[in-house]
């Protein structure tokens, strides 16, 4: 087809193929730009159905107009021949930039939460991929990730026919090796799937960025589909960070209740993790889950704050893990709960670092001892309740409460916290966090007291 004229694009080289057709580079004739081409399979150009169905996918994801997304241009149709017209992004799939070693961790970072962000606009507009992987991602010389594909992903019911058949091998059929690891438990269960599959995949292509491998591995599509379904999420190299595996490990639920419930989630766990801005300046700042503006000052805040807190924890300032993991005895802290801390200023964005915090001290506290944490899910709608912080420790079962403020003044922000026994109301420890101004690069604990009603 190369150097052939259909309407009015030039094809001049071919891009690749995948499930969906082959993909050629063409040049539009009447706007002198370049662009890319997907046609139909041949084998399928006399199935009306599947006609229709490039149509209505290749319509519904044009509505998408987002700096991360492959924009659709039009859908065209030539005798005997129908294609889709894309925006031709120049760079190379995610997937080949991936060595044995993984990406840095700040890049895993930054790529991952551009593509939260497509997904966000994609799902705000009842868009679900469907097939996220990263193959389906190109990262452009400038460094941003595009994601290609939305909305034209078609799950094939020979995929669901094959996986269970242990004599055929991953190798023997593409369409399942470049489909399958990416499979949420229910799609491979033939559950009904929603926008929380699309966070799964997420999950297994941020995984794969850091760890340089896939989650989940099998010698045939019933060995995959297997671990899918049953196994644990394996512990990745050393160089991963923690709270960067929090993350992953959030994604990977297999339970898709307990998982992140929407993309901005994701974004905003991974700006926590990022001790930089995980976007180039001249990128256009996004909105963040609370449709508030993301701001650098933000998401510095929630980190070093973040920060801050975990590291009472781990370092065991003030004896904080002693008292939260204190030896056995029928006063013994068993479960914990998080609560989002409260805002007793009224700066735009503070109720968004007292969510932000929690869920970054639910994910690494839940990591360091044997006892319980609801998930962030479980107590966000804390948030906004006017409820008792023990109240609401009954109602989750906790033995113990994590709740404080959030107070502004000029540029420090001082988170107040208090740890309280849920049994008998006794405050176990309290202590406060300051983030100094931006011109400092301190971020200082204050006030690490044992409460006057401590009675461990």
């Amino acid at each position: 087809m190369i150097g052939t004229t259909i309407g009015h694009y030039k094809i001049t080289a071919k891009l690749g193929a995948g499930g969906m057709g082959e993909v050629y580079r063409a040049r539009d004739t009447k706007l002198e730009r370049d662009v890319a081409l997907k046609f139909l399979p041949a084998s399928m150009e006399a199935d009306a159905a599947a006609r229709e169905r490039l149509l209505r996918e290749a319509r519904t994801a044009s509505q998408l107009n987002h700096p991360n997304i492959c924009t659709i241009h039009e859908v065209g149709e030539a005798p005997g021949q129908h294609f889709i017209v894309m925006e031709l992004v120049d760079g190379k799939p995610l997937g080949a930039l991936i060595g044995p070693e993984g990406l840095p961790a700040q890049q895993v970072i930054r790529y991952g939460a551009q593509i939260a962000d497509a997904l966000v606009h994609a799902h705000e507009r009842g868009v679900v991929h469907r097939d996220l992987k990263s193959s389906n991602v190109v990262i452009t010389p400038e460094g941003r990730a595009k994601v290609l594909d939305f909305g034209l992903a078609v799950q094939r019911q020979s995929d669901f026919e094959t996986v269970t058949q242990s004599r055929v091998s991953l190798e023997e059929h593409k369409a399942i090796a470049g489909t399958l690891p990416y499979m949420a438990p229910e799609v491979l269960r033939a559950e009904s799937s929603d926008s929380r599959s699309d966070l799964w995949a997420l999950g297994v292509v941020l995984y794969e960025m850091a760890a340089g491998r896939l989650p989940f591995r099998g010698q045939t599509g019933f060995e995959l589909t297997s671990a899918i379904l049953r196994d644990s999420v394996p512990a990745p190299p050393a160089s991963v960070p923690p709270a960067l595996f929090s993350v992953v490990l959030r994604c990977l639920e297999k339970d898709r209740a307990q998982r992140y419930q929407r993309a901005s989630e994701i974004r905003a766990a991974l700006e926590v993790v990022s001790p930089q801005r995980t976007q180039d300046a001249n990128v256009p700042v996004a909105a963040n889950s609370f449709g508030i503006p993301r701001r650098r000052g933000t998401v510095w805040a929630v980190a070093l704050v973040a920060i801050a807190l975990v590291g009472l924890v781990a370092l065991n300032i003030s004896r904080l893990r002693t008292r939260l993991f204190p030896s056995s005895s029928p006063r013994e802290i068993r479960s914990l709960a998080v609560l989002p801390f409260k805002s007793v200023t009224s700066h735009v964005g503070d109720d968004l670092i007292g969510t932000g915090v929690a869920d970054t001290v639910i994910m690494t506290v839940s990591q360091i001892g044997s006892f319980t944490v609801r998930p962030i899910s479980a107590v966000r709608k804390y948030a906004t309740q006017d409820v008792d912080s023990l109240e609401a420790g009954r109602q989750l079962q906790v033995d113990a409460v994590l709740d404080g403020t959030v107070q502004r003044s000029g540029d420090l922000l001082r988170l107040n916290m208090n740890l309280l026994r849920v049994r008998d109301g006794t405050s176990v420890w309290s202590g406060s966090v300051d983030r100094a101004p931006p011109t400092s690069s301190k971020c200082r604990t204050r006030s690490l007291r044992k409460s006057p009603g401590h009675c461990g």
